[in-house]
């Protein structure tokens, strides 16, 4: 009697089970052939560059591709303007180059798997930076300072702006015998051009390498912006002191004007080539000193010290000028005492011997007319 019980209860059993598992068979034909797609790029971030775009897929940032793991997906595909590219393995970040139209992209990326089946997409839509975003682009003219014998070009509020950031530049001229002169200038953007064709436009191309700005953000690449600038020169002036040594030269003194070496009483004025401008600076004692780093080693033997409009108390009185090639070490050239200047707004010329060429001079003052400030018009460098 068990027995039959048993056996009633094993087919009862089997015929739920059957029953149970068909059931489960035509829960999964619904989802047969249904493609498992790869993984997708986690984040899609644009940089603009010159023609051309850097995309980054990764939240992790810029990984090898070895490392990268998103299930079935072993390729990298991009698609924009078009054209698909290809990456046969994964990709944290594409450049896309070639972008030569002022447009707007609209940039699409996926993964792929060895089937061709593709993952969710990523887009973002970027204009990149193109020619003709850089032949709107223009820098500040410079301040230009001439004499018969050469010319300054210097740019002192400096030439980065909203629109770009300054990196440095390369120019090239012909001088009067026909020698092309080359040079660059980097962190001081100063040019001076030597031995120039007298009462003549002299040419000189310059380029700058700059880095534009889109909506006040820089993009990632420099670039180069050409200019062509004619700078007259004049054919004598009168009186002439020598060859101007203090073109394109930069000043540092010991102590400034309390607004600054640009102020309108500044260091800055001191070599700014016009008599009527001057640095003043309070609390002045005998340590004071001015120096003058050239824009090339010069022998120099002669300078030109210049009065302030007012008080002859604050004119200097007494000095030592020296030279030296580092900064550190000096020599001096030339000492005076117990000078004197008759005349508001004018200059006094100071020759001495000298065959040295020097980087750098300093003239410490230590000694004026007993104010308790001090003042200077123009102080500058000639070689005879």
């Amino acid at each position: 009697m068990n027995n039959y019980k048993f056996l009633l209860l094993f087919l009862v059993m089997g015929i739920v089970t059957v029953t149970a598992c068909s059931k489960m068979d035509e829960n999964f034909k619904k989802y047969a052939g249904e493609t498992v797609y790869p993984g997708k790029f986690d984040t899609i971030v644009g940089r603009v560059g010159y023609e051309r775009l850097e995309i980054d897929l990764m939240k992790a940032g810029r990984i090898r591709a070895s490392d990268m793991k998103l299930g079935k997906a072993v390729k990298s595909v991009v698609e924009y303007d078009g054209k698909t590219m290809t990456i046969d393995t994964l990709a944290s970040w594409i450049n896309i180059t070639g972008l030569t139209e002022p447009k707007l992209y609209r940039i699409k990326a996926y993964t792929m798997d060895d089937a061709g089946n593709k993952s969710v997409p990523q887009e973002i839509a970027l204009i990149p930076f193109s020619k003709g975003d850089k032949a709107n682009l223009t820098v500040p003219p410079p301040k230009v300072v001439a004499t018969p014998d050469a010319v300054a070009l210097t740019w002192p509020g400096g030439l980065s702006s909203v629109l770009l950031d300054y990196y440095g530049l390369k120019y090239s001229y012909k001088d009067k015998n026909g020698v092309t002169r080359e040079g660059v200038a980097q962190n001081n953007p100063v040019i001076v051009m030597q031995n120039v064709k007298k009462g003549e436009l002299n040419t000189i191309n310059i380029s700058f390498k700059i880095i534009p700005k889109v909506n006040g953000n820089p993009i990632i690449d420099t670039v180069w912006l050409d200019q062509e600038i004619s700078v007259q020169v004049p054919l004598s002036v009168t009186p002439y002191f020598g060859i101007e040594q203090t073109l394109g030269a930069s000043i540092t003194v010991s102590r400034d004007n309390d607004g600054g070496p640009g102020s309108r009483e500044g260091s800055l004025k001191l070599i700014d080539f016009d008599y009527k401008t001057k640095l003043y600076m309070g609390s002045y004692t005998p340590q004071f000193w001015m120096q003058q780093e050239l824009f090339a080693p010069a022998a120099v033997n002669s300078y030109m010290l210049s009065t302030g409009d007012d008080a002859p108390d604050r004119d200097p009185k007494s000095w030592t000028l020296s030279g030296s090639n580092n900064g550190v070490d000096w020599t001096a050239v030339d000492t005076r005492t117990g000078e004197m200047f008759s005349q508001r707004s004018t200059y006094r010329i100071f020759d001495f011997t000298n065959t040295v060429s020097y980087k750098y001079y300093r003239l410490a003052v230590t000694q004026n007319n007993g104010a308790g400030a001090f003042q200077l018009g123009e102080w500058r460098l000639f070689t005879k």
